[in-house]
């Protein structure tokens, strides 16, 4: 699962880049119709890239799944590093657009697997 947005944020004089927060979803194996199982925080590594496929840079997101990655103007392509090989990512990669003045909010969901 994955999600994002577009929504551009104004910053600083120049600034821009990629900000946000990461979440695990889904956290409860039923959902039974009224109950409440909200996405919860994630600490993970996800890697930028460029259109070129080259990595810019890698961040790793808060104890509270938050994140903010300064990046020039430009598309970038987010991708998940799976720190064990052979494990599948648990995030579907997600392309975001940097505008100048700006930060992109993006929600990244990393699925735990959980049905």
């Amino acid at each position: 699962m994955m999600a994002g947005c577009s929504v551009a944020l104004p910053s600083a004089a120049g600034a821009s880049g990629v900000e946000g927060i990461a979440e695990a979803d889904p956290q409860c194996p039923i959902s039974a119709p009224g109950a409440v199982c909200p996405p919860e925080p994630v600490s993970r590594t996800v890697a930028v890239i460029d259109p070129g496929g080259r990595e810019i840079t890698r961040f790793t997101s808060g104890a509270d799944g938050s994140f903010r990655v300064p990046l020039p103007p430009g598309t970038y392509t987010l991708h998940e590093v799976v720190a064990k090989p052979g494990i599948p990512p648990s995030l579907k990669p997600i392309t975001v657009t940097v505008t100048p003045g700006h930060f992109v909010h993006v929600v990244l969901l990393f699925d735990t697997g959980i049905r």
